[in-house]
């Protein structure tokens, strides 16, 4: 996948992520996120990062551990944790890449999932399902996608969230929705269109 960030927002990951100050603040935030949420019986889960925009991912899952043991050490035992690869893609078939401590880590812990995204254009199915399943079974976690497209496309005759499904992978649906967008105005770049971002519903 392509990465694409400001100057800004690589200075924040990389304090987030190479930083103990950054990973411990970060995990703080997900502490209390996690504590916010613990009695809502709707609140299943926090995906820890949508979209990592690092090559770094010995760092990456340093700083995952780290907010995991934040939120089980509030006692939020039943909310599940997500994970994800660099630019969220199923791209490993195995976790030979990630250190050893980690790895031991990942066999070790209770509900986490491995969360990961499927668009046709950038994304083959059948691989990147084989490769969750694979990291699921070697970690004895869940697997989720959490972004999909392409139902409709002649890479993907199948919709992606079914080809999941058929292979037991639940899958999230949202969409991007032109009632986000704001009129032009004075803070809108010039010839640009004034969007918001992204509205999830």
């Amino acid at each position: 996948a392509d990465i694409s960030v400001t100057d800004f927002s690589l200075v924040h990951i990389y304090h987030r992520i190479f930083t103990s100050a950054g990973r411990a603040a970060y995990a703080t935030y997900i502490r209390l996120l996690a504590e916010a949420v613990a009695d809502y019986p709707a609140a299943i889960s926090i995906e820890l990062i949508n979209e990592p925009p690092t090559i770094d991912e010995a760092n990456l899952y340093r700083m995952y551990q780290e907010s995991y043991e934040a939120v089980r050490a509030a006692g939020a035992d039943d909310i599940g944790i997500g994970v994800a690869d660099t630019g969220s893609g199923a791209v490993y078939a195995s976790d030979d890449h990630l250190p050893s401590k980690t790895k031991a880590w990942l066999r070790g812990t209770d509900h986490l999932f491995y969360a990961w995204h499927c668009y046709s254009s950038i994304c083959n199915e059948t691989t990147s399902i084989r490769n969750a399943l694979a990291l699921s079974a070697a970690w004895g976690a869940g697997t989720y996608l959490t972004e999909f497209g392409g139902c409709a496309s002649p890479q993907a005759p199948r919709c992606i969230a079914q080809a999941a499904a058929d292979a037991g992978i639940g899958s999230t649906f949202y969409s991007y929705n032109a009632y986000c967008n704001v009129p032009n105005n004075a803070t809108c770049m010039p010839g640009e269109p004034c969007a918001f971002g992204a509205c999830i519903t």
